[in-house]
């Protein structure tokens, strides 16, 4: 079972995505699943059953090619809080008329962990 919501709004400049999926309950298929009801969880002011996932993301474009966005992110699945940070640099360029590049720079820092870079690059269809 999940329970979410989203927000989604853009216009030309700017766009904010924010979302919140709770998943209040789950059992495992075999003995080596994730076990919930160990004495250890009993102490946790939120039963050990309920995991999540929430975020945001804010975005600008500087210009027709160019945009910069920052996102933050917390979820708990078994058992483990994440904390995960981003700030990046979106580079977009058409190909032809039916193809763009679209590249993709972050700066990325998890739970306390140093700062990692990446870089993605991809191809999409336009629309």
């Amino acid at each position: 079972v999940t329970l979410g919501a989203a927000y989604y709004k853009s216009t030309q400049d700017w766009w904010l995505h924010g979302w919140m999926n709770i998943l209040p309950y789950h059992i495992g298929l075999d003995d080596y699943s994730f076990d919930y009801t160990l004495p250890q969880w009993e102490e946790d002011p939120i039963p050990a059953v309920i995991e999540w996932d929430a975020g945001l993301v804010l975005g600008i474009r500087l210009n027709k090619s160019l945009g910069l966005f920052m996102e933050g992110t917390h979820q708990r699945y078994w058992m483990k809080p994440v904390y995960e940070f981003k700030i990046g640099i979106n580079y977009s360029c058409a190909f032809n008329a039916q193809n763009k590049m679209v590249f993709t720079a972050v700066m990325t820092n998890q739970t306390g962990h140093s700062i990692h870079q990446m870089a993605v690059c991809q191809m999409e269809k336009v629309d």
